[in-house]
């Protein structure tokens, strides 16, 4: 989730739709496989998405990956809520 959050510009209804998608995908799976659960609740799973997460973006951005937090600065709650979206963050 981190690319559009750091591309204010980029914050439209292409990007809600997106994350609106990619939530009923791990949603789908999640009841598919319940074990997965429990990565949601494993500090060190969370860690290493956002690591991923981290080197996704900068690879389809060109957003240096040191711009972005060392931690996923979202609750997995919050990432799973219907009703939130990430904030936006300025890259300096």
């Amino acid at each position: 989730m981190p690319v559009n959050s750091y591309q204010p510009a980029r914050q439209g209804a292409s990007w809600e739709a997106t994350i609106k998608t990619q939530r009923g995908r791990v949603k789908r799976r999640l009841n598919q496989t319940p074990s997965l659960k429990k990565c949601l609740q494993d500090s060190e799973w969370i860690a290493d998405a956002w690591d991923d997460a981290r080197d996704a973006t900068e690879k389809e951005t060109g957003i240096s990956y040191e711009k972005f937090p060392a931690k996923c600065p979202w609750t997995i709650e919050n990432i799973l809520s219907e009703q939130w979206f990430p904030q936006i963050f300025e890259i300096n």
